[in-house]
C-alpha cells in the first residue's frame, strides 16, 4: 500500500482502488467529509469503485451527526463504496449494524459495508468484493 499520512491524528494510505483508514479517537462530520471528498472521489473516478479498510480499533461510535452524514452519503453513491471495518467495541460494531438496518430498510439498497472482528477476515471480504468487480459480477449478498 501507499505512505501513511496523518490529518487531524487520523491516519490513512492508499493504493489504487483502496484506502486504509485508522482514527484515532472521534472522526467528527468535517473529517468524515474531507475523507469521503477528498479521498473516496477521486478513487471513484479513476477506478469506478473504493474498497476502504476502516481499523476501528482506536476509533469511537459515530454522533448522530456523523451517521447522517455516512447514511447520505451511502445513499448518494450507491455501489461505489465497499466498506470492511474490524476491530470495533461491541457498542461502535452495535451502532454501525443499526445504522446499516435502518439505511437498508429506508433504501431498500444492500450496502457493501460489513464488520469484522479480525483484520485477515476484512481484508478476505474486501478481496472477494474486489474480484467480483473486477468480473463485472454483482456483489455476493
Amino acid at each position: 500500500m501507499g505512505d501513511w499520512q496523518t490529518v487531524a491524528g487520523h491516519r490513512f494510505r492508499t493504493t489504487e482502488d483502496t484506502v486504509e483508514v485508522v482514527p484515532n479517537g472521534h472522526m467528527n462530520v468535517t473529517q468524515i467529509r474531507w475523507l469521503f471528498d477528498d479521498i473516496l472521489l477521486p478513487i471513484i473516478a479513476k477506478h469506478g469503485i473504493a474498497f476502504v479498510l476502516l481499523d476501528a480499533r482506536q476509533g469511537t461510535p459515530a454522533d448522530a451527526e456523523s451517521r447522517r452524514l455516512i447514511s447520505s452519503w451511502v445513499r448518494e453513491h450507491p455501489g461505489q463504496t465497499v466498506f470492511a471495518v474490524f476491530g470495533a467495541s461491541r457498542t461502535a460494531s452495535a451502532v454501525g449494524t443499526l445504522l446499516l438496518n435502518a439505511i437498508r430498510l429506508v433504501s431498500g439498497r444492500q450496502l457493501q459495508l460489513k464488520m469484522f472482528d479480525e483484520r485477515s477476515d476484512a481484508e478476505a471480504w474486501l478481496q472477494e468484493r474486489r474480484e467480483h468487480h473486477r468480473k463485472g459480477l454483482p456483489f455476493a449478498r
